[in-house]
């Protein structure tokens, strides 16, 4: 509908038309049964979760489908939590996201 802002995904899923040169997909979730607002950047590989309410996550697809080992910590995916933490940083700055703060904060953990 013309009242709704994003793009139909039916194209890719039923095979008609090729990637759409994206790099990542972010997700938006505000305060549904909760208190906590969620965001969420995702590329082919790795994943960055943060709840306002929480600390960050992040899991590497790849080797972890399922989401079970948050590797947020983890010493050895510094490079790729920096990497989401600016691909967050940019895209919640482009939209003027209210819970920006409490991304500044959990990104400040890092």
């Amino acid at each position: 509908p013309e009242s709704m802002d994003g793009e139909s995904f039916l194209p890719a899923m039923i095979g008609a038309s090729g990637p759409n040169g994206r790099d990542e997909v972010f997700c938006v979730f505000d305060r549904h049964f909760t208190i906590a607002n969620q965001r969420m950047v995702r590329t082919r590989r790795h994943q960055l979760t943060f709840n306002s309410s929480d600390t960050g996550e992040i899991y590497d697809l790849e080797i972890d489908p399922y989401q079970l080992d948050n590797r947020y910590h983890d010493p050895n995916y510094a490079s790729v939590r920096s990497d989401l933490l600016n691909r967050m940083e940019r895209y919640m700055t482009d939209l003027g996201d209210p819970v920006y703060s409490w991304f500044r904060r959990i990104a400040s953990e890092a």
